[in-house]
């Protein structure tokens, strides 16, 4: 159904390794990173509570996030239902000896047998599915593109490059297999079938109620590309959480992530109410005496407070332990569908051979290596070329030599331009080396 994803489309059932590498598609960034900034700036500005992370607009990175997206046709049988009519009775009350009107339903099992197909657009929000585990999934599904996801072309290294600041932008890998994104697109058809089931149902026999469907639910048949979205993500601390804020790159309207309250006016609101409970109740002469402010408005504002500042590290641990959970139920039910480490991270064919070569790739590499200026946290200017800073986690390491890997490998580039490229991406395979390696990394920054 989409043109212009033809090229990326893989039938998941059939070819669990996944699509050809190499047919990914792609959203360009519309959005500018000053729109990007007016929209984190409205986005936690919405009240008077919310607390603005300051240090929220010196840490953003342009991103491309990866979705699978899918279409899909159904088949439905509908056989029956449970209807339910409302009535108001007249009902003895013994407690008041009155007979009373009451709303009661009288249900009734339905017997039907009506068959339809339907098929499903990858334009639609349900079809659309975040590929990965590095972020909240409740937070990045709100970046589904829906319609504009029609807008897609090649992902070619271009696109890696921002026309804003010429850094290279992240590219997430596809952690999530097509099997686990079809399980969940699956279950929304199901669920939009029932409904409509629900609707077809009520109006058929005039019921108020419906209930208990069944219905035999069909995939006739489902196709799935993978399409990376495009996004601006904020990061900052609120003390000592780290929080993250996602503003597409297409519609900057559409913004999520953590928002954090400001503690000092939840907890003066709080007071003030409690104040105001208290002079009600007991009367204002009840305000002057000390005791009733220490329990009567102080605690209060004591206990707001403190549960507003923990209420964002709560939420931020709720929300990875929710993460690492359903990752983990994934891949125990992932028997089939699986593909190799190459496809899934993107590039890491690289990291692989890298892997089996080490020793003799870094003897080669310390003995002439990368020569760039190097600062006394970057000995040899590993972090600086790849647009990193030192102390940076190792999946912001792993993005960068993904988008670094698709924009220099010699075989993206013109044929002018390999020999330079073959040079640069010799230079990122002996930093990303170093790097990705806990013992090597600490012995280079101890240099």
């Amino acid at each position: 159904m989409l043109a212009m994803l033809n090229h990326g489309k893989a039938e998941a059932a059939t070819n669990p390794e996944g699509p050809p590498k190499g047919k990914f598609s792609a959203l360009p960034f519309r959005e500018t990173p000053e729109e990007a900034a007016q929209a984190f700036e409205q986005y936690h500005n919405q009240n008077f509570f919310l607390m603005r992370p300051e240090a929220g607009l010196k840490k953003v990175k342009e991103s491309f996030l990866p979705f699978w997206v899918t279409t899909a046709s159904v088949q439905v049988v509908l056989r029956g239902a449970r209807v339910g009519f409302d009535a108001w009775v007249s009902v003895y009350n013994p407690q008041t000896r009155r007979y009373e009107q009451q709303l009661r339903t009288t249900w009734h099992q339905v017997s039907m047998h009506q068959t339809w197909q339907r098929s499903y657009s990858a334009t639609e929000e349900g079809m659309q599915v975040y590929a990965s585990y590095k972020y909240p999934r409740s937070e990045v599904q709100q970046l589904r593109p829906g319609r504009v996801v029609t807008q897609a072309t090649e992902f070619t290294p271009r696109m890696l490059t921002s026309a804003a600041t010429g850094e290279t932008r992240r590219v997430g890998p596809f952690d999530m297999k097509p099997n686990i994104a079809l399980r969940f697109v699956t279950d929304w058809m199901r669920q939009q079938e029932t409904e409509a089931a629900e609707g077809l149902v009520r109006t058929a026999f005039n019921a108020d109620r419906v209930g208990s469907v069944n219905m035999d639910f069909t995939v006739v048949s489902m196709r799935s590309s993978p399409v990376y979205v495009p996004a601006y993500i904020f990061r900052s601390q609120h003390f000592g959480t780290k929080m993250r804020t996602f503003v597409s790159g297409v519609n900057a309207k559409q913004v999520a992530g953590q928002r954090a309250y400001d503690e000092g006016k939840v907890a003066v609101l709080a007071g003030l109410a409690a104040g105001v409970g208290m002079g009600m109740l007991q009367g204002l002469a009840a305000l002057a005496v000390a005791s009733n402010w220490i329990w009567g408005v102080a605690l209060p504002m004591t206990i707001a407070g403190i549960a507003t500042h923990y209420l964002t590290w709560m939420r931020a641990r709720w929300a990875a332990f929710w993460q690492q959970n359903e990752q983990r139920r994934d891949a125990e039910g992932n028997t089939t569908g699986a593909w190799d480490a190459e496809w899934v991270h993107m590039y890491t064919q690289y990291e692989e051979q890298r892997r089996r070569m080490d020793e003799r790739e870094n003897a080669q590499f310390f003995g002439g290596g990368y020569s760039g200026q190097g600062s006394a946290r970057d000995p040899l200017g590993y972090y600086q070329l790849m647009g990193l800073e030192p102390g940076c986690s190792k999946q912001e390491i792993q993005a960068a030599f993904r988008g670094l890997a698709m924009q220099w490998h010699p075989d993206k580039v013109d044929e002018k331009d390999k020999a330079a490229a073959s040079r640069r991406f010799q230079q990122l395979n002996e930093a990303y080396s170093v790097l990705r390696d806990p013992v090597k990394r600490r012995q280079y920054d101890s240099r």
